[in-house]
């Protein structure tokens, strides 16, 4: 992160993200590889009131899919390659300090109208 004044500070995000499902019906295998990159502000815009807004795209994507029996179609033993589509997620959040505690809520969508949230506590003593 770097501040851009006593504020506001950019912060960024690389990532590495590999995950494999294995189909137990048919013994097919799906391998997802991702690299998600991200920039973010945050702005502390009271003391005790801290806001932070973010975007994320994948600079690569892969996924590696074995032919299952259901995947429209697939040749038994090929495989098929492609991309993740719509990897682009924007999220905001905001955290309410108070005498060593933070109270951060959190919020996000994705370009396939996904949303999610989070709430967390945490306390320095």
């Amino acid at each position: 992160s770097k501040n851009l004044n006593a504020k506001a500070k950019i912060f960024s995000k690389l990532e590495l993200f590999y995950r494999t499902t294995e189909i137990e019906s048919d013994g097919g295998e799906q391998t997802e590889m991702e690299i998600p990159l991200g920039v973010g502000l945050e702005y502390e815009a009271k003391k005790w009131l801290t806001l932070r807004a973010s975007v994320t795209q994948s600079i690569f994507s892969e996924t590696d899919q074995d032919a299952f029996t259901y995947y429209p179609g697939a040749v038994a033993g090929t495989t098929a390659k492609s991309t993740l589509a719509n990897t682009t997620t924007v999220a905001m959040g905001a955290g309410l300090n108070f005498d060593g505690m933070v109270l951060d809520i959190s919020a996000g969508a994705d370009a396939n109208d996904s949303f999610s949230s989070r709430v967390s506590m945490t306390y320095n003593y």
